[in-house]
Parts: structure tokens; C-alpha cells; sequence
């Protein structure tokens, strides 16, 4: 294994006193220098930082991996005093090295697609409308997923864990829906979907106070959870962009009101997100107004925004909002560009969900 040379000089300490203990430079800016080499490897290319006073260069690294990777987790690459690069599920230190020891360089999401996962196997679309899967496509997303790859100057605004990035929006989207815990982050695998029956809790940077749910799980609520964590709804548009991929037109029936995240066969988009159509809706950032045909005088102040002020609108269910995707009783109705402009900012149901997205940061 090639490691990492440490820049040390005799008089290193006079030499480094221009530069920032956040001092991060990358051969190509352009792009993430993690790479995806294997369904559970990755390397590290092109990288110089600072270290605990020390500049460390990478030229081209492998990580040292965790000896079983486990589904559904977010790893952070270390690099190390010693020299070498270390993969690990801590964010503070590798198993046998100090946070002082240590610097987190970046890091990747292990999905839930295993390593092995076929085009057949994973159940993704060879024809009809929409996408169609090669081997390499899938073998992008199967262990690791090389679109959730991310280092300290190509990342989301928000925590990059649980996420992928979709460079058509130039924006990262959460691979899974938002549990009951958004304190923990809005994007973990395995928990129980947050929706109107499943109820998250409120967030402390919503005021929450660590027990309290939601008397709700509407669009003013999914938008407070999301903002919490440093995230948003996403457009329409981007929606369409995020969840293609996935097998058009199809829904997973049933009348199970519970939604463990995680992978669905014929669900995942081209990124990697989970579930992404035909599960559970998403609210969406886009609104409007529905025409009621109403006369001047029917326009007036609604108390609809659960005591928090008033809306001045045509009627009381003129105020609108977006749901994307489709629920698991829409049938062919799902897909990447499915919408329904019905809903009202305090409608609230069991097939109704959050999957929040956060701005690319790439500085220069």
C-alpha cells in the first residue's frame, strides 16, 4: 500500500505558520478526490492538508477498511499521523489512534444494495420508460455508493451522512426518508419512516425539547425538520432529476401504513436514494394558489397555520403545496415526475414523508 507522505521538515513549524489548521488543497477541485474502486474500497488521489502542524500529501492512496462494512452507515476517512488512511464509523478517531492523532479528510455511505447486487437482482428497469440499468450503473450504488463520496471541499452545506450527490441540481438529497428521530440526522437506514401515523419529533432547532412530537407532519413541519438539520425541501424540478432511475409507473401496493427505510427492489434512483417513488410521498418545496372562482370579496385572512399567524388567501383550501412521487396506492401513477398539486400546507397523513436535500459547497 502506497501511503501518504508526511511534509515534515526540520524547520517545519517556521515553514507552516502561514498556513490555517484547516488547510485542504486538492489537485482537481472540480471533483471529490475519494473514489469508489470496488463495491468496498475506495482510494484517496490528489490531496494536500495540515494535520496537527504537519502537511500531509496523498497522491494516490488506498484506505485502510473496516474488516466488515455494514449496510445502512456513513464511514469517515481518517488520516493519520502515522501516515495512513483509515476508514472508520467513528468521526472522531479510528479504533487505536486519539482525536489528536487524526483528521477526517471526508467520507462515504455503505448502502443497502450488497456488493453482489445484479441489474435482475436488484429489480432495475432493462426497458420501458425512464432509465435503463447497466451493470455499471448498479455497480455505482452496490456496497459503497460512489455518489455519496464526499471530502471537506466537496460536500453538502448540512452533515454530509446519508446522502448522495445529484449533479444535476448540483445539490445533495437524502438516500433514505426522514425518521421519527431528525435530531439524529434526517437520513439513517433501518429506522421507521416519519409521517402523519409515525410522528418525528420536534427538532431542538425548532424548539423541540427532545421528547415532544409533532401534533402534525405537514409542509410547515417537514420544512422546520429539514431547515434543523441545515436542509430544505426539494423543487419539483430536482425531484425529477433525484428519483429517475427508478422503475417508472409502479407502486408497492399494500395497506401497511409503517415504512422501515431502506432497499426496495425497482425503488432506487440512479443516485442511490431508497424508496424513492411509489412508497411514500415527499412534501416538495414548490406552492401556489388553486383558482376557487371566488368573487373579490371572498378573499380574507384564513387561521389556518395552527395558531403561528394568518394566510390572506381566496378561500380556505386555496393555499397549495407539492407532494412528489407518489404513495404506495397510486399504482401506475408513481414514478420520477409523479406530482399532486392537492395537499395543503397542514394536510397531514400516514403517506405523507420527508426526503430533504442540501446545497453543494465546492470551495475554490
Amino acid at each position: 500500500m502506497r501511503n501518504p507522505t508526511p511534509q515534515h521538515g526540520q524547520n517545519s513549524s517556521a515553514s507552516l505558520a502561514h498556513l490555517a489548521p484547516a488547510f485542504f488543497a486538492k489537485a482537481d477541485p472540480s471533483r471529490c478526490c475519494i473514489h469508489k474502486t470496488g463495491p468496498d474500497t475506495v482510494r484517496v488521489r490528489g490531496l494536500a492538508l495540515a494535520v496537527q502542524g504537519a502537511v500531509m500529501r496523498i497522491d494516490d492512496s488506498a484506505v485502510v477498511m473496516p474488516d466488515e462494512l455494514q449496510p445502512g452507515t456513513d464511514y469517515f476517512i481518517h488520516i493519520c499521523l502515522d501516515g495512513w488512511l483509515v476508514a472508520s464509523s467513528s468521526a472522531l478517531a479510528p479504533d487505536g489512534y486519539e482525536p489528536d492523532e487524526c483528521r477526517v479528510l471526508g467520507g462515504f455511505h455503505y448502502s443497502g444494495l450488497p456488493p453482489d447486487t445484479t441489474v435482475t437482482s436488484g429489480g432495475f428497469a432493462t426497458s420501458g420508460d425512464g432509465m435503463h440499468w447497466s451493470q455499471a450503473d448498479v455497480d455505482k450504488l452496490a456496497g459503497i455508493n460512489a455518489w455519496s463520496c464526499w471530502d471537506q471541499h466537496w460536500r453538502p452545506r448540512s452533515a454530509p451522512q446519508g446522502m448522495a450527490h445529484v449533479p444535476a441540481i448540483h445539490a445533495w438529497v437524502d438516500i433514505y426518508f426522514c425518521g421519527q428521530e431528525p435530531d439524529w440526522g434526517t437520513s439513517l437506514h433501518g429506522v421507521t419512516a416519519a409521517s402523519g401515523a409515525y410522528l418525528p419529533k420536534v427538532p431542538q432547532g425548532a424548539g423541540g425539547n427532545g421528547s415532544t412530537s409533532c401534533s402534525r407532519f405537514g409542509w410547515w413541519e417537514a420544512a422546520e425538520v429539514a431547515a434543523s438539520q441545515g436542509k430544505r425541501l426539494l423543487h419539483e424540478w430536482e425531484f425529477n432529476q433525484a428519483a429517475f432511475g427508478v422503475t417508472e409507473a409502479q407502486s408497492l401496493t399494500g395497506s401497511d401504513q409503517l415504512l422501515i427505510t431502506g432497499f426496495e427492489p425497482g425503488y432506487t434512483s440512479r443516485y442511490g436514494l431508497m424508496q424513492a417513488t411509489g412508497n411514500r410521498w415527499t412534501w416538495g418545496a414548490d406552492h401556489g394558489q388553486r383558482d376557487m372562482g371566488a368573487t373579490a370579496a371572498a378573499w380574507g385572512w384564513r387561521t389556518n397555520t395552527l395558531g403561528r399567524g394568518s394566510i390572506y388567501t381566496e378561500t380556505t383550501t386555496s393555499d397549495i403545496r407539492v407532494l412528489l412521487g407518489g404513495n404506495r396506492s397510486h399504482g401506475a401513477h408513481s414514478g420520477s415526475r409523479c406530482a399532486s398539486w392537492s395537499p395543503y400546507p397542514w394536510s397531514s397523513g400516514w403517506n405523507i414523508g420527508l426526503r430533504a436535500a442540501s446545497d453543494h459547497v465546492q470551495p475554490v
